[in-house]
This record gives structure tokens, sequence and C-alpha cells, in this order.
């Protein structure tokens, strides 16, 4: 109203006004409806701009979703190739060494075969065994024995060539492929670095352990072409090599075979024979200067109903490798006891019965125990026995075997190192053993009389006996001539075929019941 009576005042003309009037409202409502419009576009503006970031901010957020997902995928692909290749190096490697395993061993023979077939070569496979590991693992402890095996393994492997397969087979046994040398010499070195690569004592945190091998050995293409064939070859090698002393290399001869079935026979034939009641004892005394009986030493003798008679070298490895030697030697003990219990009843003086010990009794926790028990059972004192040990006893674990026998003098037996002079002989050993014997090798006294090299020897030993306060015995006596020349050089007490071959116990009541008196003759054979 206000517009229209201005625009009258100005146009003096009422239609001119009115005229006006609605040309401006035209134009205010077009401007009005530019500026809805405006106002509409800038609020479509506005939602594309906000639908156009959250469609960004939701990409991003998808990106770095994706982002994750894709993170999470390469690391769960990274872990499943570091497992597969984990599951992959257990398949074909020893878990404790990390050497190759039997299988992986398999798959490189078979290689190193065709190519050394392919080029004309020499190969050789070598079976290895510690000689006496499984009584590191009874004394010391498995996780001891554990240590032994990575610290051997490292020294195996820095012995051979990377060419060279060196693998564990379990257990203590391992396993060598050498390839592309010359001749059977060069095989030999090889098998002998193993060995020399062990003859550093292992410390085994408090404890140090000198260990050996034996090693067989078969050679392609003498031995045989088939993998399977020179596998069972070196392993006959091998059982020879610790058949013959251990610590030692021996090639493949065809005669093993025999070796081998007279084995498996033995070990078959082992199973029951204390129940079948098929071992006896025989005994053969020891006598002093004068011809007088001193004692006995208990000899196992064994007698199968097809095999006939077995001879202890033949069925003792056998016994000790099952593990039947325990009840065997439990049998020995308290029968031996037995015996000399029944001998002083009829009026015998004997001083005692001798009875020997194999390393896996002694190693036992129960051995004090057992001894105990017998002598218990046969009302004797421990000063009736007397326990005989090799040297070989005596490098595996000095103290562990010193606290043992030393248990075993506290009861009043007596120790004797039987065989001495055969083996180590190591005067550091004698010196912190607790021993109270020393029985000369019968190789040595076999040299007496006849060559000046084993009366030395034995006049050192006696020399030797005496300065930390020995016994010390001959074995193996046999001539005149030998007793009279041990005689001369001051020793006291001997045992041979001169006197007797070791008898069963009705034949040595026999014996002692015509033993000489010291104005008798010096020996007397029945």
């Amino acid at each position: 109203h206000e517009r229209l009576s201005l625009a009258f005042e100005r146009t003096g003309d009422p239609v001119a006004a009115l005229r006006h009037h609605r040309a401006f409202y035209a134009v205010e409502r077009e401007v009005q409806g530019e500026r809805a419009a405006a106002r509409a576009r800038t609020v479509a503006l506005q939602f594309e701009t906000s639908r156009v970031r959250q469609e960004a901010h939701f990409e991003r957020q998808r990106n770095e979703a994706l982002a994750d997902v894709n993170a999470a995928l390469r690391s769960a692909n990274d872990e499943k190739s570091a497992l597969m290749e984990k599951l992959s190096h257990q398949a074909t490697h020893d878990m404790l060494t990390g050497l190759p395993n039997r299988a992986l061993l398999l798959d490189r023979f078979e290689h190193a075969l065709v190519t050394a077939a392919r080029y004309g070569r020499s190969l050789a496979v070598m079976f290895i065994d510690l000689d006496g590991f499984k009584l590191v693992n009874d004394t010391l402890g498995h996780h001891r024995g554990d240590e032994l095996l990575i610290e051997v393994s490292k020294r195996f492997q820095a012995t051979v060539r990377d060419c060279d397969t060196v693998a564990r087979m379990g257990g203590d046994e391992f396993t060598v492929v050498v390839s592309e040398f010359q001749g059977h010499a060069d095989a030999s070195r090889v098998a002998l670095r193993l060995i020399e690569a062990l003859k550093a004592p292992i410390r085994l945190d408090d404890h140090e352990v000198t260990i050996t091998a034996s090693v067989g050995v078969s050679l392609f293409p003498e031995d045989g072409d088939q993998a399977e064939a020179l596998a069972r070859y070196a392993d006959l090698a091998l059982y020879r090599a610790k058949e013959e002393g251990r610590n030692t290399v021996r090639f493949y001869a065809p005669e093993m075979n025999e070796t081998v079935q007279e084995r498996s026979l033995i070990e078959s034939a082992l199973h029951g024979a204390l129940e079948r009641d098929e071992f006896a004892l025989h005994f053969q005394p020891l006598v002093g200067v004068d011809g007088r009986t001193l004692m006995v030493e208990a000899l196992l003798r064994w007698t199968h109903g097809v095999l006939g008679a077995v001879g202890p070298d033949r069925f003792i490895p056998s016994a000790e490798d099952s593990g039947a030697i325990v009840a065997i030697g439990n049998w020995v003990l308290r029968t031996a006891l037995r015996q000399l219990a029944q001998w002083r009843a009829q009026g015998f003086e004997v001083q005692r019965v001798a009875v020997n010990v194999s390393p896996v009794q002694l190693s036992r926790e129960d051995y004090v125990d057992s001894v105990t028990s017998a002598l218990l059972e046969s009302g004797l004192t421990g000063s009736s026995l007397e326990l005989e040990i090799t040297e070989r006893i005596i490098v595996r674990d000095l103290q562990r075997v010193s606290l043992r026998l030393e248990a075993l003098r506290l009861l009043g037996v007596t120790v004797a190192v039987d065989d001495f002079g055969a083996g180590y002989s190591s005067l550091s050993y004698l010196a912190r053993l607790p021993v109270d014997v020393l029985k000369i090798d019968r190789t040595i006294v076999a040299a007496v009389g006849s060559q000046g090299a084993g009366e030395r020897l034995v006049a050192a030993i006696l020399a030797m006996g005496l300065a930390l306060g020995l016994e010390v015995v001959a074995e193996g006596v046999e001539t005149d001539v030998q007793f009279a020349a041990l005689t001369n050089l001051g020793c006291q007490r001997f045992q041979g075929y001169l006197w007797t071959k070791p008898l069963p116990p009705t034949a040595v009541t026999a014996w002692l019941s015509r033993m000489p008196n010291p104005s008798g003759l010096l020996y007397l054979k029945p």
C-alpha cells in the first residue's frame, strides 16, 4: 500500500502507478524466485558436498580396511610360509642336532649314487655309533646326553667337506656319505678323522666326558650299487668294529654276513636262558707263590640246547646291548656267593670269590643295593667278594664310577682292575680310583720269559702297584718259565692254566681238598 501510494505520488497517474506497482512485484517475485532457486542450489550443493565428503570418508575407511585386510593376509601368508618351511625342515632334519634325518639322507644318498655311477666316481657310506653313549645317559641324564650329541654332530660336520652329508639316524647313530674321493685309503682317512674328532674331552656342565666311536664302511662300486645293500653292509661293518674292541674302523667284507646271522641267533637264544637254567659257573683258583689257593674267580658258561656251548666273548656283547646282562650279572653274583659260603661250610679257607662286572651293571643306580642284598642273602661279609672291572668302565665317567666303587669298598668289597695293560692303562685313573688289585693282562704275561720287553712291563706294573699300595696278580700263566720269571720279578699272586683251567664247582671242591701246604709243591695240576 505504501509502495502504491509512493508510485501514485511520483506519477500522478493511478493507472501508471498500478502498472508500475505490478511490474515491481513481478520483478520482486522473479528476484525472490531466483533467490529461492539460489538457496535451493546452495542447499543442493551443500548436500552434494556433504555426500562427496561422506563418500570420500567411506572410501578412505574402505581403503584402510582393505589395507588392514591385505596386511593381515600378507602376515598370514608369511606365517604360513614360515610354518611350511619349518615343517619342511623338520620333515627332513633332526630336531635336536639340525642334521639331515633318515629321509633326507636317503634322498641325497640316491642322488649321490646316480652321480657317482654316471661319472665313474667312488662313494663311501659310513655308519657311526658312539661307544658307551647309553652309559652317559644313565649316569649323567638325558639332558647332558642331548648336549653330547649336539657337540658330536658339530665335530663331525667340521670334519667332512661341504659336498659330503652327515646325518643323524636316531639315538647315538650317525651316517656319513662321502663322495669324490680316491680309493680305499682316502675313505679310511676320512673315517679315522671322524674318530679323531672325538678325541678331545667334551665338557657337560661340571662333567668332562670322553666318548669314542665305532665306524663301519661300505664302498661303491666295490661292495654294491644299491643304496639299501650298501647301508646294510656298512651296518655289518659297524657291528664288526664294535665286536673287535670299538673305537675303530672296519670295512665291509662278505664273511660278515655269517657273523650277523650268528648274533641274531644268540640274541634270540638269550631270551629265557636264565629260566631254562642254561647258565653255569666255573671257577678258576688264584694261587700264591707257595701254590696255596687264595681265592677263586667265577666265570660264566652258557650251554644252549641248539647252539651248544657259547663262549662269553660271543654272548656277553649281545647281553649288554639288550640289557639282559643286568639279570644275568645278578644271578652270577648270588650264585658265586652261595658257592663260596658252601665251601666255607665244608671247611675250606678261601679268602673271597671274584665276579666280573659289566659297565651296564655299574651304571645302574641300584647296583650297590644289589650287591648288599646278595651279601645279606649269602650270609657273607663284603670282604668275601671281589668285583672285577675293566678299563673301559673307568674312562666313561670317572667321577661317578669312583663314587660307586667307594660305596662298594665301604661294604668291605675288594675292587680289581682286570686285564690291566690291554686298554688305556692311565696312571691318572688309577691314582684317582678306589681300587685294590691290578690283574696284569695275559698278553703281557705271555711275553714274559721270551721277550725282555714283557718282563720290563711286568716289573714296571709291579713297582707301580707297590707304590699305590695295590695287590698285583699275573693272569694267564701257562708255563714254568713264566712262573719262575714272574716270581723272580717279585709277583706273589698268579692265575692260569699252569695250575688249572676253570672248573665246575664239584671239581673245584676236589681241587681244594688236594690244596698243598706252604712246604708242599709250588703248584699242583689236577
